[in-house]
């Protein structure tokens, strides 16, 4: 155990956290998490728990923060993750301000019953997932590299007419969060069970402006992100009327003309739309600077900050 075993019950995560980057001093902060297990079961507590704190603590010491994609299932105790799976533990990272990704593994180890590839070197089921929501993932992250993330909080789905506890580390969303003042409400249409349910995550620009991105929680075994889409609403106060979104597919910026300054939105399973205040566009790089500009075993890095510097 690196913290809190039997001779340092007192030892917390956070402080080994802490303790890596200032001892080490690196470039960049990144962890594991291979929450997709046997029967069904995400250990969503887990996950957020952590993805959370990984995040205030690089945010506290001005480094960017990476992580780990489970892909490999290993006998009963990990199962393959689904489309649905796969894309939720993405963009959900993307949504907290997670720059830079790896998979686990790409190829078969041993103990392993499969990975993007197989045992012959070929692409299994959940390679071509794994590509779509990469490209996806790209086109977002050329805006994303240039926002700090300021929040990140849970939209509850509901379970039998009760609102479904925010799993540990998240914070349901309230008004105000994140420092935007003109969200008013937010809250899904559609879906009634235990994963159907939302993040909003909340992004500043270097001049002030507010950006969030809002992704879908929902996924399960076997389960495609069109089995498992969810329709989220968004109201704003009466001076917005259009937001501007960063297309997934395209990268494009898009204006997005609000209804009675509504946002209705149906987000396959697992997936993330990224918005902004119709303020001035993204700052995303020139065409020329795409070429070389990819995501997976390859990251999104954002430019450097003095070391130390608060963003």
């Amino acid at each position: 155990m690196y913290w809190g075993d039997g001779s340092n019950p007192s030892y917390t995560y956070a402080q080994y956290l802490q303790d890596m980057v200032t001892t080490i001093r690196p470039d960049v902060l990144m962890y594991d998490s291979y929450p997709f297990r046997g029967n069904n079961v995400t250990f969503d507590n887990f996950l957020f728990s952590s993805l959370l704190q990984v995040r205030s603590t690089a945010l506290n010491n001005g480094i960017p923060y990476w992580t780990w994609l489970q892909s490999y299932s290993e006998g009963n105790a990990l199962r393959l993750p689904s489309e649905s799976d796969l894309r939720m533990q993405l963009f959900a990272h993307l949504a907290a301000g997670y720059t830079g990704f790896s998979y686990y593994s790409y190829s078969l180890y041993p103990s392993q019953d499969s990975a993007l590839l197989d045992a012959n070197t070929q692409p299994s089921a959940l390679y071509p997932i794994a590509a779509a929501a990469n490209t996806e993932a790209r086109n977002l992250g050329q805006a994303l590299r240039f926002l700090t993330s300021t929040d990140v909080r849970f939209i509850a789905g509901d379970t039998s007419g009760s609102p479904n506890a925010a799993p540990g580390g998240l914070v349901d969303w309230t008004a105000g969060a994140g420092g935007d003042s003109h969200l008013l409400a937010a809250d899904i249409l559609s879906g009634n069970g235990a994963s159907q349910n939302g993040l909003l995550g909340f992004f500043v620009t270097d001049e002030g402006q507010i950006a969030f991105m809002l992704t879908n929680l929902n996924h399960g075994e076997n389960l495609s992100s069109t089995d498992t889409a969810l329709t989220f609403r968004l109201v704003f106060d009466n001076s917005i009327n259009e937001l501007l979104t960063l297309d997934r597919q395209t990268g494009l910026q898009q204006v997005v003309p609000l209804d009675n300054h509504t946002l209705t939105i149906n987000l396959p399973g697992g997936t993330g739309n990224l918005y902004k205040y119709n303020t001035g566009g993204f700052v995303v790089p020139e065409p020329a600077a795409l070429a070389g500009f990819m995501l997976g075993l390859a990251a999104l890095t954002r430019r450097n900050r003095p070391r130390g510097s608060k963003p």
